[in-house]
Parts: structure tokens; C-alpha cells; sequence
């Protein structure tokens, strides 16, 4: 049975995706569901003050914080309300870090993407890749009307990834979100779905 949700557009969200957790691929990546063996990557992310430098999350300070992450992050799949990929590295079997969709919006069909990896995986094209899977499959697979990722404006690279991969810069919500201490702005960048 095809059960879909309704949107304000009269579009339909497919459901269907979450009956099992979807495996995608790119050239050089393989995307499949978080899971224990991702715990030390999860933590390393969290606790690094370069990874979090534009994140509105606190340092993680102990590895029981990567095990509540997981658990959230599973939690999220089989309430249907976000898909969250370890980004697996082909050659090495490496897990370089994590992203997907959060925050579902059924009434919608809009959901916001978000990714990190790890820094020695920097500048290598890792997150474009990702991102360009994860968005074909949030408009392809889940039908998604539109597509948002919120980035610090001083954060350039995640910037330039979500406009080269068709985003639109929707303007900057000021003192969007706080942690450790501080408000952080956030640019809204968002694709719509064009099918």
C-alpha cells in the first residue's frame, strides 16, 4: 500500500521511504543508516571545536553523547520525521561523517538538510557529493516540494556547495540560534522541487 501525506499543494509526500532505512551511493561514497560502529566519527565531529566553529550545538565532552546522538538520529527514521546517512568512504570503509534530513514538515513536504564531516576529509568534495545524492533523493524518492539547509553566514565552503548545487540564498535570520554562549545567524538557502 502507497501511503502519502497530504501537502498544501495537493503534491504527496512518499511514505514508502521509510518502511526501510535507503542505502544511496555516489562515485566515491556509500550512504547507509547510522549504527554503532559510527560512534567514535560521531563523537570526534561533536567534540571538535574546528567542525562545530559555525554550529549551534555545544562540544561534546563524553563518547555516552555519541550513543544519545545515534539513538536520536534512529529515533527520528522510525517516527518518519528525519533520514540521517553515515557518509562511508568506498575505498577504506572509512565513515567521514554524517547528514540527511531533519525536521520533516508533512503539512509541507519540506524538510531541512544538514551534514558535517570530519576535517581530515576536508576539501576533497565528499559534502558536494552527499549533498547532491541527498537532495536528488529528497525531490526524486521522497517527493519533497522544497529543500533548505540554514548555513552561518561566515561559513563560505557550505555556502558555496548549496549554491553550486542550485540552492537559493533566501536571506539571514539574525540571532537564529544559540550555543555555547552566543546567538548565531543563519542564511536560508533552499531548492525547490522543479518535477
Amino acid at each position: 500500500m502507497n501511503r502519502c501525506l497530504p501537502c498544501s499543494r495537493g503534491d504527496r509526500m512518499n511514505e514508502n521511504v521509510f518502511e526501510k532505512f535507503p542505502i544511496l551511493e555516489t562515485r566515491r561514497l556509500l550512504l547507509r543508516e547510522v549504527v554503532n560502529d559510527d560512534l567514535d566519527m560521531i563523537f570526534s565531529f561533536n567534540a571538535d571545536p574546528d567542525a562545530l566553529r559555525f554550529v549551534a550545538r555545544d562540544y561534546y565532552t563524553e563518547k555516552n553523547e555519541a550513543v544519545i546522538k545515534r539513538q536520536s538520529l534512529q529515533a527520528g527514521f522510525h517516527e518518519n520525521t528525519g533520514i540521517i546517512w553515515t557518509f562511508i568512504l568506498k575505498e577504506t570503509r572509512a565513515s567521514l561523517g554524517y547528514g540527511g534530513y531533519f525536521d520533516i514538515a508533512e503539512n509541507r513536504i519540506e524538510a531541512e538538510i544538514g551534514y558535517g564531516i570530519l576535517k581530515e576529509f576536508w576539501g576533497q568534495g565528499y559534502v558536494s557529493e552527499a549533498v547532491e545524492e541527498m537532495t536528488r533523493f529528497g525531490f526524486d524518492e521522497m517527493h519533497l516540494q522544497r529543500v533548505f539547509g540554514r548555513v552561518d553566514p561566515k561559513n563560505i565552503p557550505s555556502a558555496h556547495i548549496l549554491q553550486k548545487l542550485g540552492y537559493q540564498n533566501e536571506g539571514v535570520k539574525v540571532d537564529d540560534e544559540f550555543a555555547r554562549g552566543r546567538f548565531f545567524d543563519m542564511t536560508i538557502w533552499a531548492r525547490e522541487n522543479q518535477q
